[in-house]
């Protein structure tokens, strides 16, 4: 069975084929005319030059349109199996009008005017035989076999005119041939090296012990269950798995990459050696439902294995096993220092499967995946300046000190213009998500120098108070991504302490304002939390259930529970006895058990993930 890429060969090479017959047809459609002239002083020489009536004469479009998708398709699927990046064939597949050695040219153009097909043709009669030369440019280039003087000269030497073009074309043509064949070996070596380094990569992961980059999982997720429970459940199981393994907050990882290997047993963290067939085969699904709900975007492959256990071992192949068991291997390829997490929610309590909210991220701790706490966040992000760090001591190592550099006095200063610019421009002009994101990167930038060399900056403190006022007016009226990145920016600057006072003032005036319109941010309460504004964080969970505001309990569970005394004090001081905390079970009971299953995670008592 072939795979896409040999399949596309084989209709690319299909369609050239077709192609090339059509191509050769062509000169003999057009017309040619042929002009003799007799050299002086020898009348037994003649010259005859063929040349085409229509010195330029366009080919049927249909073909033409055709020869360029060939072209398009060897440059999409073929360049980087090239030794040589069509080096070849580049002047070939050029369709600019002035290339001589074109494919296009050599059929659209005069004969003469090409590089590569003969222009003269010089005749001299011996005993009733004609020796035939040609030349171009005046320059001796082959001799034909001798002709009698009987047969029609002209029509020989239009028809031979012809011949000679379409042995050019056939010659073009076999040059891309070629090519293409050079391209396709190189893809069946490299395929054999990916298998051998496929497999070596999964045996590997094999020997290894789960950790925060690898999950092992006996059965797959059944995504597409025909139970709507079931279907939402494990498709959120999913997202959750993939969250926590792709928010790596090691700065000393081997690689930016996580694996989940589905159909293998796990015990004490370790492959046992079992394992299961994976029907499986919508790997699209997976990708999509990462599209859909993860953001930032990760690129993910997906790749099939088969197991066959016996005497000797397992044996580990990409191919067909008679026997075997099909595996699966989920690669995600993830960034040190950024924080994944939801888009969109996903869940249904009409089917009492509580929503995972957008803004929600879960973390591994060894093989055990949980939501992820403010403080993990911090720690993830705080990667972005030890690998900027990291990269800086190389450059150090490896450049010569320059002199001039070294004695001037390196200027860690924000620019206020750009900053004051950029916040007039996002609040005056009407633009697209994407473009409001690229234009915060260079803030962010500069934000990042405010709060690293603060003592050289702070007497610009008031174009970051005019940022934070934007960031607050802009969160009370959205809930997108630019909305969840600007609570980001606030988070980092909340760490200085002469801008905390700042952002706790006026993310308390935003937070009143959505508490109002019964809107919640989880984000926001999370940064309220550590600018100090909840002091007493269990009794704003009273307040909420008192109240009986779920979707602010909600957001609640999402903060850190630092109190060591709190689980004692939950189970001993009519917490749960109380009559709301029963109401509250009738009508939120999977709510309130997160909470308490959050609470207990943070006590570092029990891991329930």
């Amino acid at each position: 069975m072939l795979d896409n890429f040999l399949e596309k060969v084989l209709d690319i090479k299909s369609r050239l084929n077709d192609l090339k017959s059509k191509t050769l047809l062509i000169p003999e459609g057009r017309q040619i005319e042929v002009i003799s002239n007799q050299i002086e002083n020898n009348p037994s020489i003649l010259i005859y030059k063929p040349r085409f009536v229509t010195k330029e004469e366009n080919i049927p479009q249909d073909i033409k349109s055709e020869i360029i998708k060939i072209f398009d398709d060897l440059d999409y699927n073929l360049l980087e199996y090239s030794p040589n990046s069509f080096e070849y064939i580049e002047k070939i597949k050029d369709l600019s009008p002035e290339n001589k050695e074109s494919l296009i040219f050599l059929l659209e153009k005069d004969i003469y005017a090409t590089d590569k097909v003969y222009g003269e043709y010089l005749v001299e009669t011996r005993n009733e035989e004609y020796k035939i030369s040609y030349y171009r440019r005046e320059k001796k280039v082959k001799n034909l076999p001798l002709k009698p003087t009987s047969i029609d000269l002209e029509d020989f030497i239009k028809n031979n005119a012809i011949l000679q073009i379409q042995n050019q074309v056939e010659k073009l043509w076999k040059i891309i041939e070629n090519e293409i064949d050079r391209c396709e070996n190189r893809y069946k070596a490299q395929k054999i090296k990916d298998k051998e380094e496929k497999i070596k990569l999964l045996g590997n992961l094999l020997e290894k012990k789960e950790c925060e980059y690898l999950d092992f999982k006996l059965h797959m997720h059944r995504l597409n269950d025909k139970d709507p429970k079931t279907k939402i459940h494990q498709q959120r199981e999913l997202l959750k798995d993939i969250l926590g393994l792709i928010n790596n907050k090691k700065f000393d990882t081997d690689s930016n990459e996580a694996y989940l290997i589905i159909g293998v047993e796990e015990k004490f963290e370790k492959f046992t050696g079992n394992h299961v067939n994976v029907e499986f085969s919508d790997f699209q699904l997976i990708k999509q439902l990462i599209k859909i709900h993860i953001e930032p975007l990760i690129e993910t492959k997906i790749d099939e294995y088969f197991l066959l256990s016996s005497d000797n071992g397992i044996q580990i192949s990409t191919d067909f096993l008679q026997n075997s068991n099909r595996i699966i291997l989920c690669i995600f390829y993830f960034e040190l220092g950024i924080v994944y997490e939801l888009k969109k929610r996903i869940g249904n309590p009409s089917l009492n499967i509580d929503f995972f909210n957008e803004g929600t991220s879960f973390i591994r701790d060894g093989s055990h995946t949980m939501r992820m706490s403010q403080q993990d966040r911090r720690k993830i992000m705080s990667l972005r300046y030890e690998i900027y760090d990291f990269e800086e001591v190389d450059q150090v190592d490896y450049y010569e000190p320059d002199e001039e550099l070294s004695s001037r006095e390196i200027n860690y200063e924000i620019n206020v213009d750009l900053i004051s610019n950029y916040i007039e421009i996002l609040k005056t002009t009407e633009l697209s998500l994407d473009s409001q994101w690229d234009i915060l990167s260079p803030i962010k930038d500069q934000i990042d120098i405010f709060i690293n060399f603060y003592d050289k900056n702070k007497q610009s403190k008031s174009i970051i108070f005019d940022f934070i006022r934007y960031a607050c007016d802009y969160i009370k009226d959205n809930n997108d991504k630019i909305t969840r990145r600007l609570l980001f920016f606030l988070d980092d600057l909340s760490g200085i302490p002469a801008v905390l006072k700042y952002i706790k003032i006026h993310c308390l005036k935003t937070f009143e304002f959505l508490f109002k319109k019964g809107e919640f941010y989880s984000h926001l309460i999370s940064l309220l939390n550590s600018c100090g504004y909840y002091n007493d964080l269990i009794n704003e969970v009273f307040i909420a259930i008192d109240k009986n505001n779920v979707k602010y309990l909600e957001s609640l569970i999402y903060l850190d529970f630092q109190d060591p005394q709190f689980i004692s004090y939950v189970f001993n001081s009519g917490f749960i006895s109380s009559t709301n905390i029963f109401f509250l079970f009738q009508e939120f009971e999977i709510l309130i058990l997160d909470l308490l299953v959050d609470l207990l995670d943070h006590s570092n008592l029990f891991y329930f993930y």
